[in-house]
């Protein structure tokens, strides 16, 4: 395939095989074309042990958002359409989503109203992309305003709703936020870092048993990350648009932003077992302001931990996670709080770079893993048949001549109307080969069972039936001489059966 020029339509019939599993197709590969550089080549192959797994969507949150982020991808229709209907709802909040996903100059995320929709509208699309590669979760999380997207996934919030909230989240979060606030990255668990918290700083989330995140006001923060770094702890401040979340500095913006989501979701939906809450304790699962994708689930969002270690306990130990954000910023956490079985997949890995590259790297990375994305979708239509100038895939597939192995031989058997045969017995035969090692005294003699091998085998071809389908029973057996076998000389043993 890289050998050749890129033909869509001899590319489109491989999409076509391999948009099933194919049974002990044990090794699974992909490459990626590059029509414009031939020379540069983004392949790899792995094992597969032929075993179905639980997918898991995970959403992240700000802090994901770099520039252009969304430029490249914008030229996959489906992601483009997710786009157009954002666009269409933030133009009549004077946001130009467009501006915000193609635009080089990083300052743009300055403005937390930009980095929130820009987050939320390209999780949108790789979500509107990744189902219409029939790509489904079994299981749904999300970190922190991520929550968001997951309901969107859950088919609990359309998209116009995702955006249109997660834009109201940011604004009254800007507006209402009274001190300048900051966050942190702790390398230790809520457990370990909770007492030694000073006032005012609150840990927010619970990362992993090796991390957690802490806010609260600018300078206590920066205080308290010194102290943590002198007592060998790892502590690094995070961007937050100087704003405290998920702590109590700003629980003023509750009561205004449930008022703009009650606008905004007037009737809301159940949340399926899909999803998998990290903003309320699992103990509260059952309750009615956990069970429904509402105003009130996700004003508590805001204002509540994010229990991202405690929710990600439940993920099965041999899942596949796809982290769905403009970038993988929860591949760290996730490899330590995951079983060593799962297999974490980002679906744009790094940022700055070739995003649609990364996309599709993410995507063979999912079929070598045992998923079968749809990827003919991403390209215009091909029509088949395919015209006659497209090479054929069969020479492409080669048998595995390396090892031996005993089949059945299925053989039609001879009828005889007479009780007299022939039997040639030579040890050059596979037959007969056998025979070779039916040694007494030094001589290789033919083993006395032969004889009555031959006899019965030819009562079955006077029936015209399988020998071993037909019972005998040997009375009065006599051995008149034993037969001598040699490598050099066959021999003709002639059986007679009376009747």
């Amino acid at each position: 395939i890289e050998s050749r020029p890129v033909d869509v339509e001899y590319v489109r019939l491989l999409h076509e095989i391999h948009a099933d599993n194919i049974f002990r197709h044990n090794y699974r590969g992909y490459t990626i074309l590059h029509p414009s550089n031939t020379k540069k080549i983004n392949r790899d192959i792995k094992y597969y042990p032929e075993k179905k797994r639980p997918v898991w969507f995970v959403f992240s949150s700000m802090g994901s958002e770099w520039p252009s982020m969304g430029a490249s991808l914008l030229q996959f229709p489906v992601f483009a359409s997710a786009i157009k209907r954002c666009s269409a709802v933030l133009k009549k909040c004077g946001v130009d989503i467009y501006n915000i996903l193609t635009n080089s100059n990083k300052s743009i995320f300055d403005n937390i109203v930009n980095a929130s929709v820009g987050v939320a509208a390209v999780q949108i699309g790789l979500v509107d992309l990744l189902m219409s590669l029939k790509i489904v979760p079994d299981g749904l999380i999300g970190y922190s305003v991520g929550e968001l997207v997951c309901a969107y996934a859950d088919g609990c919030l359309t998209a116009e709703q995702v955006i249109l909230a997660t834009y109201y989240r940011s604004i009254v979060i800007k507006e209402r936020n009274k001190i300048r606030g900051s966050m942190a990255i702790v390398g230790a668990s809520y457990r370990d870092i909770k007492d030694f918290c000073p006032p005012g700083i609150e840990v927010v989330c619970h990362n992993s048993h090796e991390s957690s995140t802490v806010s609260g006001p600018v300078e206590p923060i920066r205080d308290f990350v010194a102290k943590l770094i002198e007592n060998n702890i790892f502590a690094e401040e995070v961007p937050c648009n100087g704003v405290a979340y998920h702590s109590t500095h700003i629980a003023d913006v509750g009561p205004e932003l449930y008022a703009h989501l009650k606008k905004i979701i007037p009737a809301p939906k159940a949340r399926s077992s899909k999803w998998h809450s990290t903003s309320v304790p699992r103990s509260y699962w059952n309750s009615p302001q956990a069970k429904l994708s509402s105003a009130e689930y996700y004003t508590n969002n805001v204002l509540s931990p994010v229990l991202f270690e405690e929710t990600t306990a439940l993920v099965p130990k041999n899942a596949i996670t796809i982290e769905v954000a403009p970038r993988g910023i929860l591949q760290d956490i996730l490899a330590v709080s995951l079983n060593r079985q799962s297999t974490n997949i980002a679906l744009i890995e790094n940022s700055y770079g070739d995003t649609v590259e990364s996309f599709l790297q993410a995507l063979g990375q999912l079929y070598e893993v045992g998923l079968q994305p749809a990827l003919w979708k991403l390209y215009p239509e091909v029509q088949f048949p395919v015209s006659r100038k497209t090479p054929m895939i069969s020479p492409l597939i080669k048998w595995d001549h390396s090892q031996d192995w005993f089949v059945t031989s299925y053989r039609s058997k001879d009828k005889i109307t007479s009780g007299e045969r022939v039997v040639d017995v030579s040890l050059n035969d596979e037959e007969h080969e056998y025979m070779a090692g039916h040694v007494i005294d030094g001589k290789n003699l033919l083993p006395a069972t032969g004889y009555l091998a031959f006899v019965w085998e030819t009562v079955g071809m006077m029936r015209g039936e399988l020998h071993t389908e037909v019972s005998v029973v040997f009375e009065d057996v006599k051995f008149m001489r034993a037969t001598t076998l040699s490598k050099e000389n066959d021999i003709k043993i002639i059986v007679m059966i009376h009747k």
